[in-house]
């Protein structure tokens, strides 16, 4: 049966939760194209000069190389009724909560978007600069570590603020849909007896463009 997504229809596809019930069969909608649009940008986050990454507490000093750039990704999507929503992907060990009420400041002030209307996430890479105030305590840092650390959290949510704007102006006709498939062998790492909850279920957002030829985004 073919179901026309809304926005509050996609974030519940992605925030659903399974509590370690057997879950229920994959599901799938077709496309929905009438009156969709969505967004994308991107942009590089790898601190300009080395610095103390976070993640373990057992690191001596700051880092000394780069394999690869990190990344901010975001979409931006806008159903039929004109409601708009905003997915964020950070390659950081955590999203501070300190970031998130700077960036929104300026992305209300701006674009009149409110916080229920921006998701932020992050890989949990460990491999990620250290942030102001999260993790941070764990790392034996200076004071000029700490002068660098948060100089580059500035210029992160500077860079955060600009990424949401660009994929909010980037809005063009699209096609979304969302399924749910399952990944069987998730686990709970902390009752690895299967004790604790956890979830099998993976929901996708799929966002091409209109004639569903050019992929955009998978959520």
């Amino acid at each position: 049966m073919t179901r026309h997504l809304t926005i509050a229809a996609a974030l519940a596809v992605l925030l659903s939760l399974s509590t370690g019930l057997e879950a229920a069969a994959p599901t799938k909608t077709k496309p929905s194209t009438t009156g969709w649009q969505a967004g994308v940008a991107r942009v590089v986050i790898t601190p300009e000069k080395y610095m103390w990454m976070s993640g373990y507490g057992s690191r001596s000093k700051p880092a000394d190389g780069k394999v690869h750039d990190l990344w901010a990704k975001a979409v931006a999507i806008k159903d039929p009724t004109g409601k708009t929503a905003v997915f964020v992907s950070t390659d950081l060990i955590t999203v501070p909560i300190k970031m998130v009420e700077a960036v929104m400041t300026e992305i209300t002030r701006q674009h009149g978007l409110g916080r229920s209307e921006v998701m932020f996430t992050c890989s949990h890479t460990h491999c990620g600069p250290a942030l102001d105030e999260m993790l941070s305590h764990m790392l034996d840092m200076k004071d000029p570590d700490w002068k660098q650390v948060r100089g580059y959290q500035k210029t992160l949510n500077a860079k955060l603020v600009t990424l949401i704007s660009a994929a909010l102006k980037d809005f063009k006709p699209a096609a979304v849909s969302s399924g749910n498939g399952h990944c069987q062998f998730a686990s709970n790492r902390r009752s690895p007896k299967g004790i604790g909850p956890y979830d099998h279920d993976v929901p996708v957002l799929r966002i091409a463009s209109s004639d569903g030829r050019i992929l955009r985004a998978v959520i």
